[in-house]
């Protein structure tokens, strides 16, 4: 005996397939919003914190060598030693937490020093940088650059407020020689 197979099978129907489609749309729909929403609000915290940190370099931290008898008062090499001495002041409203001192030597190889030693507002201090034994003097360029912020891993340099100075001399009992 031959059992007959129904032919007549249906699907389902429209009204349900319509209703499937138009939640499935819905939550992806919801996905992408949730994913744009948190994607938008982290670039607009980055955003955020860049531009705190422009304002902070522009109109807090203002940074400039201490001048004696019209001169800047950085010099290097006092007593044979491998140094710079320098006097930063801070003509700002904020503290400046430290300053990033980098140095070319005659074969344009740098020197970088950071000091966590800050600076207060309206205030100077005196900075005496090692270079190190094989630094070759004399200093063509030297960079001093606020910290916004340090940590053992990163240094947060403040670049569009820094000091750029080429006329570097020896170091005498009166200032340069």
């Amino acid at each position: 005996m031959l059992e007959q197979f129904n032919t007549k099978k249906r699907g389902i129907s429209p009204i349900i397939a319509t209703v499937l489609l138009l939640a499935l749309s819905i939550a992806i729909g919801a996905l992408v919003m949730n994913f744009t929403k948190q994607t938008t609000l982290d670039l607009s915290g980055r955003a955020e914190t860049a531009i705190n940190k422009e304002i902070q370099c522009s109109f807090d931290m203002s940074i400039k060598l201490l001048e004696i008898n019209n001169q800047d008062f950085i010099c290097y090499n006092r007593t044979g030693s491998n140094n710079l001495e320098l006097i930063v002041e801070n003509e700002g409203s904020e503290e400046v937490p430290g300053l990033q001192v980098m140095a070319l030597d005659s074969n344009n190889i740098p020197a970088t020093t950071n000091f966590g030693t800050g600076i207060t507002a309206n205030n100077r201090t005196k900075y005496n940088v090692s270079l190190g034994s094989s630094f070759i003097f004399p200093p063509i360029k030297v960079v001093i650059s606020p910290i916004i912020s340090h940590s053992t891993v990163s240094v947060e340099i403040c670049s569009n407020n820094r000091i750029d100075t080429e006329d570097i001399c020896k170091c005498g009992t009166q200032g340069c020689v």
